[in-house]
């Protein structure tokens, strides 16, 4: 769990800057497949994806939806 000794993000923006730090940190290590996707080889443990990541997923859901938990989280706790 890359951010579990972290503190909390104080706002949505830091949030994701660290998001976005982690996912092109991690993508340093993929092999490119098509136009959208690469390929994690450490991730490959069979399976139909056969370890293809589809980045506009991630860009466009994925990290959306983190921000979207992060901030009903802050907003509870008078946070955000």
């Amino acid at each position: 769990m890359r951010f579990a000794r972290e503190p909390p993000p104080a706002s949505r923006d830091e949030l994701k800057g660290l998001v976005d730090g982690a996912i092109d940190e991690i993508l340093t290590e993929a092999t490119p497949y098509d136009r959208v996707s690469v390929n994690m080889d450490r991730c490959n443990v069979g399976g139909m994806s056969q370890a293809l990541i589809h980045l506009p997923w991630w860009r466009e859901t994925a990290v959306p939806m983190i921000l979207d938990r992060w901030q009903k989280w802050a907003d509870a706790r008078g946070k955000g």
